[in-house]
């Protein structure tokens, strides 16, 4: 649990962490932590790049281009799926 917490608070400035917690508090979430494994038999994916909605999609793949590189992948993705 603290390594968990620690990477999710890592970005911020007024991090939180286990020990800022009562132990008590701790000892009973730590009983609700469960592990669950699920196998996959099948994945599909979609992706919804405002095809359907011309006049926003133009914005956004303006806004997306002068990103990051992800970003700049997206709005060329969205470029391919408008022609």
């Amino acid at each position: 649990m603290t390594r968990l917490t620690d990477h999710h608070e890592a970005g911020r400035v007024d991090r939180w962490a286990v020990t800022d917690a009562p132990e008590d508090y701790v000892a009973a979430m730590l009983r609700g932590i469960v592990g669950v494994e699920v196998r996959l038999t099948r994945l599909e994916g979609k992706r919804k790049l405002s095809q359907n909605r011309p006049d926003d999609a133009a914005a956004v793949r303006s806004t997306l281009a002068a990103g990051t590189p992800g970003e700049q992948a997206v709005a060329a993705a969205m470029t391919d799926l408008s022609g």
